[in-house]
């Protein structure tokens, strides 16, 4: 009972520092266990797809000869390419232990939920017009602390070569409007879509949501104003999984945190990294907010 109380006071009002059921119940697992188990099982597949019909036809004859097999027979090419298939099913392997080892570890696990925006909050800008604020700081496990830098999601460096995108960290925070034009592009690189990148034009979509009133069972509709980023990539900008990711600039400079998005219109909504560290600072009590170098 006391959880499902707690859960409907966060719906609307942020998670405080402090708060002993967050510690106990907001528990932030990353990557997520359906994610690593997704991972294994596309390893698997990868390597069966390399050990095919004729990898262990080769294989075989390899085996038959090594035994003294005077009918064994494997041309130079053939060898060649099953002992470079050998290589890749051995790097996958590599790979597969290591998400194993991170599953079976529950090294997964993050950290607490420190402090939050709530789940449906909003704010007002300095033109009456609602935002919904979307955030959390996790208390991070000694363990998991690392280099704050842009993880790839499978895109390669090369790609991010191509593209211009910043291959070392995230260094600064800039205001979204100060920073962005309608000629500047924007990226983030997401779990679901990996390296993506959009244009902002300095325009805001009504949003209109459903929000739960669960005293009454029912829901209301509530009208926001959020920015949108449009997709200059081949698909969306983002897909759901990518929420809770930098935008940032080719510099590095992080614009926005982004929330959500519209898949049909290829939009992502986005909201100030300027707005964000000042709820941030509202609800802890901080006297400064930065990104961690």
């Amino acid at each position: 009972m006391q959880v499902k109380v707690t859960f409907r006071k966060w719906m609307f009002s942020p998670v405080l520092p402090g708060d002993a059921m967050a510690k106990m119940i907001l528990n932030v697992d990353h990557p997520s266990v359906p994610d690593l188990r997704r991972t294994i099982e596309d390893i698997n597949s990868k390597i069966e797809d390399f050990r095919d019909a004729e990898f262990r036809r080769i294989e075989r004859q390899i085996q038959q000869r090594e035994a003294s097999s005077v009918d064994a027979f494997v041309t130079g090419e053939e060898e060649q390419r099953y002992h470079m298939t050998l290589r890749v099913i051995a790097f996958l392997e590599s790979e597969r232990h290591h998400f194993q080892q991170f599953l079976d570890d529950r090294a997964y696990f993050l950290g607490p939920v420190f402090a939050g925006s709530g789940l449906y909050r909003k704010e007002a800008r300095n033109d009456d017009q609602d935002f919904l604020l979307d955030w959390a700081l996790i208390q991070i496990r000694q363990e998991r602390l690392g280099k704050n830098k842009p993880f790839l999601y499978g895109a390669t460096t090369q790609q991010l070569v191509v593209a211009g995108l910043p291959l070392e960290a995230f260094f600064k925070q800039e205001k979204l409007l100060k920073a962005t034009n309608s000629e500047m592009v924007v990226f983030k690189s997401g779990r679901s879509t990996s390296i993506t990148q959009a244009k902002f034009h300095g325009l805001k979509s009504v949003l209109i949501t459903r929000e739960p009133i669960p005293m009454y069972g029912t829901f209301r509709l509530v009208t926001t104003w959020e920015y949108a980023f449009a997709s200059i990539s081949e698909g969306p900008f983002a897909e759901p999984g990518d929420s809770g990711t930098f935008v940032s600039t080719r510099l590095g400079g992080v614009v926005g945190l982004l929330w959500g998005g519209a898949e049909r219109n290829d939009i992502g909504y986005v909201t100030p990294i300027e707005a964000v560290f000042d709820d941030i600072k509202k609800v802890t009590g901080a006297v400064e907010v930065r990104i961690a170098s």
